[in-house]
């Protein structure tokens, strides 16, 4: 695969299903290896040595390249480096009368005829041209902000950036209009900014701290729990939410939940389990690293482990601390009445000692002293 998406230079090549075609550790091996090609046309292509230790010189994608398929199987990185189309949606009725149109192009011939005299025209004036597109390219990514991944708004431009060019010959040929040449550049550039939105939603969708936070909904399937730290027991609010049932945990346990503070703490083999689940994606070293740039490790404890652990309430050692605010589930008006409930709660607990020994003074006094 990597030799085609290689030799084919200017080329489409399309990849389908990439998921479904042979054994998980095959797929695996070409996610990797498109993961690279795509990886490649970012600019980071490098060489890699042989088994043998000689260099061999890296072969990017060079080509024009389509995947389909119901899953792309690619992580944020590499999602951002494409534009992605929901194809049910193009196919609806308000989209279908153009599709049928375009297709009806190709079996006649027209796109050919097109495709060879834009062509024959690129021939003529390409140093021009590529200067040309450079500047349009750079246009439209100052128009694009900074809004989306950066890699995605590139490849957008790069898309874009050649209307403008076609719009002008096709223009100078007489085949349009100037004002069409406004309408159709209108309709492109608005249907790209919709485009960006789905590939942003596509790219945030595969980021592995996003897919992190969804812990919640995966402690409700009832295949893990957490522990309440105070009493290693199930929590005393909701025990059905954190994996247990009638009084019992369920699978694996991820840690502990510490209600009155609205913080959780995972061990370290959480979140391998919590990986495989998920599929998050990246091993825990990258995803460990993600949460703490995203500030949502507490960084309380001193040594070891770049001071990332927490110590967990009731003696329990040390573990990965993460506010219960952090997880959309478990925030909100309901949420906020049961931490103030629990907080009432543990106050009474923590000031009895106190007011029972207040009141063994009181005794004593009064018998030492009956008068």
């Amino acid at each position: 695969m990597e030799l085609i998406l290689f030799d084919g230079k200017d080329c489409i090549s399309a990849i389908d299903d990439l998921e479904k075609d042979g054994s998980i550790h095959e797929t695996q091996r070409r996610v990797a290896l498109l993961e690279s090609a795509l990886w490649a046309l970012g600019g980071n292509a490098r060489g890699r040595n042989t088994s043998s230790g000689d260099y061999r010189a890296s072969k990017p994608c060079r080509t024009s390249l389509i995947l389909t398929g119901q899953d792309t199987c690619l992580k944020k990185s590499g999602v951002a480096r494409m534009l992605i189309l929901d194809v049910p949606q193009l196919m609806s009725t308000e989209h279908k009368k153009d599709y049928l149109t375009v297709a009806g192009w190709g079996s006649s011939g027209v796109l050919n005829q097109f495709m060879a005299s834009w062509l024959n025209t690129m021939a003529k004036g390409v140093d021009d041209l590529k200067a040309d597109l450079k500047e349009s390219i750079g246009q439209l990514m100052g128009s694009l902000g900074a809004t989306g991944h950066a890699r995605t708004n590139s490849s957008l431009a790069s898309l874009l950036g050649v209307w403008p060019l076609i719009l002008k010959w096709a223009q100078e040929e007489g085949a349009i209009t100037s004002s069409e040449a406004e309408a159709y550049w209108s309709r492109v550039y608005n249907g790209c900014l919709v485009l960006t939105d789905s590939a942003s939603a596509e790219v945030e969708s595969t980021d592995p701290v996003n897919i992190f936070l969804q812990l919640p909904s995966l402690l409700r399937t009832k295949v893990c729990h957490l522990t309440d730290c105070r009493t290693s027991m199930a929590p005393t609010k909701m025990p059905e939410v954190f994996g247990w049932v009638d009084g019992r945990p369920c699978g694996q346990a991820l840690g502990y939940v510490d209600l009155p503070s609205r913080k959780i703490y995972l061990e370290e083999t959480a979140f391998n389990f919590i990986n495989s689940k998920l599929g998050m994606g990246h091993d825990w070293i990258t995803l460990k690293k993600l949460l703490n740039q995203r500030g949502l490790l507490a960084k309380k404890a001193v040594g070891g482990d770049g001071g990332l652990k927490a110590y967990i309430p009731g003696n329990h050692g040390r573990g990965y601390c993460i506010s219960m605010d952090s997880f959309k589930d478990w925030s909100g008006p309901e949420w906020d009445q049961l931490t103030k409930e629990l907080i009432e709660q543990v106050a009474k607990v923590e000031s009895f000692p106190k007011e029972f020994g207040q009141r063994q003074e009181m005794l004593r006094g009064t018998l030492e002293n009956p008068s």
